[in-house]
């Protein structure tokens, strides 16, 4: 997986800006359901979105891996870029934001 991330899910999708870091293995399911884990620190995950979108996938992601102080700066750089904070009408006007509001 970690070998050709593209293969699991298309270019610029959460799965394969994961699955880039050789030190995560990640795989996204059904009903906003996904999963990761960190190989060297021996830690999995598992999280389901309660909508089922897997539109926050990334956000939520990127909260995790800063909460537990994941070095691979580059990588929560990769899924923040995903997802953008600011929220946008069709004309371009700043609407909104998406901020995670948990800790682990």
């Amino acid at each position: 997986m970690n070998l050709h991330p593209n293969i699991v899910a298309s270019e610029d999708f959460v799965c394969s800006v994961l699955l880039k870091d050789d030190n995560i293995i990640a795989k996204g399911g059904a009903q906003g359901v996904y999963c990761f884990g960190l190989k060297k620190e021996r830690f999995g995950f598992a999280l389901k979105v309660l909508s089922g979108s897997e539109d926050v996938w990334p956000n939520v992601l990127a909260s995790i891996l800063e909460q537990i102080g994941y070095s691979n700066k580059q990588t929560i750089e990769s899924l923040r870029n995903l997802r953008p904070a600011v929220v946008k009408n069709d004309a371009g006007i700043i609407v909104g934001e998406v901020k995670e509001k948990f800790s682990l």
